[in-house]
């Protein structure tokens, strides 16, 4: 998980926290924003606008709480679905007007609907997420701030338990 810019520079690479939401659970993420080059000097301390990428088998009713629970926090959000054999396009689809489903005639696996669902997204930065995983709107702004930063290559959120605490499963 992490951000990434979109000129792929490994040498500028950090980590960042993200504070953890009301539930105590960080996002893991694939972030991508464009690089200082495609941007202007007038960008400089501007809200980068969020595309937000779920990709969904047989999650469904993670997915539309983690729609919910967002609020305005993604100016855009695509759901994917890998071909979930549940009915899950049926349900994604009765989500708001503003959440855009894009159902795949096959289970691709995860990279693949990250990929289908990020060539759909008009944001400056764009989170590909699990439908299983909690993030406010001030998180999911705070991690993609992160990765509109200029010389910033890399950055990942720590997952953390509903206590707070460090998962280790998922830090290097």
């Amino acid at each position: 998980c992490g951000v990434v810019r979109r000129s792929r520079s490994r040498d500028s690479s950090r980590a960042v926290r993200v504070r953890p939401s009301s539930t105590a659970r960080a996002l893991p993420a694939f972030c991508t924003a464009q690089s200082a080059s495609e941007r202007s000097s007038s960008d400089v301390g501007k809200r980068p606008s969020v595309s937000l990428v779920i990709v969904n088998y047989n999650t469904a009713d993670q997915a539309r709480q983690m729609v919910e629970g967002l609020g305005d926090g993604a100016d855009e959000i695509v759901i994917v679905d890998n071909a979930s054999p549940n009915g899950d396009v049926d349900v994604l689809r009765r989500l708001p007007a503003h959440v855009k489903v894009l159902a795949l005639a096959d289970n691709r696996g995860y990279g693949a609907g990250a990929n289908a669902g990020s060539m759909i997204c008009t944001g400056e930065v764009i989170v590909v997420s699990n439908a299983d995983i909690g993030i406010s709107a001030a998180d999911l702004r705070s991690l993609a701030a992160e990765a509109y930063n200029e010389g910033v290559g890399l950055a990942g959120p720590r997952f953390v338990d509903a206590t707070g605490s460090l998962v280790r499963s998922s830090h290097y």
